[in-house]
């Protein structure tokens, strides 16, 4: 049956999406191909199927992202225009009904692919192309709001693609900053009276904020101090409600991510206590989105964040409260439940926060102790190290750091190198030749620390790892012979 078939498809298109998501290319395109297949042969005998065609486009948008996420812009660009080509003839029969769920939500994809194709542009370099998709995509909604006055959704995706739009014609000076900043206080109430219609929608709470945002912007490049004032203080005061909703929609929490650091740092030497305020709840908004999409990326920035804040803290609060509150940081990230999926990437971020201790301890008995604790965790995970691709880094510069406080402890030296040996087969892999030449470097550095009647072991393990066939002409294994 049709309905069946229409069932299959708009499963395969959701599939492909959400493997898209997670990066998982090959099996996207297996899925996305496959499923285009079998809707191209349904449409033949159901050639007046408006949700057939409709699901169609949608698919072709799909293989364009794909091509998009995998660099290839050219392509993504050739599938996007199909895909605005086969929704042409549809839009005239889908505006009959365009407050339907399904119209509605496919009206808004027909709009927004407009602004994919602007994207694909400017990422190519095509100033023509850019202009005349982002102003397609403002005119696609003042025609959906046209055919429907009271659609309150197409009238929200409007003042998107009106911030979109103002900040483009902004960036290529075909207005002036006044005129941005009078089209952006039209778009503020506009958007105001939309979260007034529904103020537990809290998509449209943060286009609110981040509609303040620009204006912020616009206010610092006049060197308008006061006006930039009342912005980032109105930023502040849209955040704290959002900071009490609940979502698990990614682009929403990095839209408030991205308002709370704005806040933190605004207000850090203005206002340290509402700046602390900001920037934990920025921290609580990013554990989220590291719990939704746990990937590498995301966590190099958790780490990053780590070091500011601690920063931040140390400045205004001094050394003791920056160690309680990362400690604090460590035992989240050592949460059991957090360690359901990905634990390696937690794990790594629990070893950074012992590593900003040791950053923040003033005596080296307490830094040194703060870096056995980070050493000893990423080394007790090597296995997993491949995950991460700065991971060997990491390891390199902890134990570096550790050993250089170590003067006088023997025991710590030999144990730490014996460890660190241990854990480079999986530490080495990728061989890279100039992280190489750091491993070699470091060992032979700390063996000269060490009494000659306790280095034959250290020196054999070393040149089993690097030199398992001899290496008599290489420098490294003829400074290890002498240091025997």
């Amino acid at each position: 049956p049709i309905e069946v078939a229409r069932s299959r498809i708009a499963t395969g298109q959701r599939l492909g999406e959400a493997l898209i998501e997670d990066q998982e290319f090959s099996r996207a395109r297996t899925v996305l191909d496959e499923t285009l297949a079998f809707s191209n042969k349904l449409s033949k005998t159901h050639l007046r199927d408006l949700r057939l065609a409709d699901l169609i486009a949608q698919l072709v948008l799909e293989q364009a992202v794909l091509e998009h996420k995998e660099g290839d812009q050219e392509a993504a660009l050739i599938r996007g225009k199909e895909a605005v080509s086969l929704w042409s003839p549809l839009v005239p029969r889908l505006l009959k009904t365009p407050d339907s769920p399904h119209h509605q939500k496919s009206l808004l994809t027909v709009a927004k692919a407009h602004y994919f194709l602007f994207r694909i542009y400017q990422s190519i370099g095509d100033k023509e192309g850019e202009s005349r998709q982002i102003k397609l995509y403002v005119d696609a909604l003042d025609q959906f709001i046209r055919t429907s006055p009271g659609n309150l959704i197409y009238q929200h995706e409007r003042q998107i693609a009106g911030q979109l739009y103002t900040t483009h014609l902004l960036s290529n000076e075909e207005i002036t900053l006044q005129q941005a900043k009078d089209r952006f206080l039209e778009l503020d109430k506009e958007i105001l009276r939309l979260t007034s219609l529904a103020p537990g929608n809290i998509h449209w709470r943060t286009d609110s904020v981040t509609n303040a945002i620009r204006l912020a912007e616009i206010s610092e490049k006049q060197s308008d101090g006061s006006a930039r004032e009342h912005w980032m203080t109105t930023i502040g005061e849209r955040m704290d409600p959002l900071y009490k909703m609940h979502t698990t929609y990614v682009r929403v929490l990095v839209a408030q991510r991205g308002a709370g650091a704005i806040c933190g740092e605004y207000f850090a030497d203005r206002n340290w206590p509402l700046a602390r305020h900001h920037l934990y709840a920025t921290f609580g908004i990013h554990m989220k989105i590291c719990r939704l999409t746990p990937t590498v990326k995301l966590h190099e920035l958790l780490h990053k964040g780590i070091r500011n804040f601690a920063r931040l803290v140390n400045e205004h609060e001094g050394q003791d409260a920056a160690i309680r509150w990362l400690e604090g940081q460590a035992e989240i990230y050592h949460n059991e439940s957090l360690r359901a999926h990905r634990p390696i990437l937690w794990l790594w971020s629990e070893a950074a926060c012992y590593r900003s201790i040791a950053k923040c301890c003033a005596s080296a008995p307490e830094s040194l102790f703060a870096n056995k604790r980070c050493f000893d965790l990423l080394i007790a995970h090597a296995s997993k190290a491949h995950i991460i691709p700065s991971y060997p880094d990491h390891v390199l510069i902890t134990i570096s750091d550790m050993l250089e406080n170590t003067s006088t402890n023997l025991d710590i030296r030999e144990s730490s190198l014996t460890k660190l040996l241990a854990a480079l087969p999986h530490l080495r892999k990728p061989i890279n030749a100039e992280r190489d030449k750091k491993w070699l470097e470091l060992i032979i550095h700390e063996l000269n620390k060490i009494p000659a009647d306790s280095r034959e072991k250290i020196i054999n393990l070393t040149q089993k790892e690097f030199f398992p066939d001899g290496g008599n002409d290489n420098s490294y294994y003829q400074q290890l012979e002498e240091l025997r």
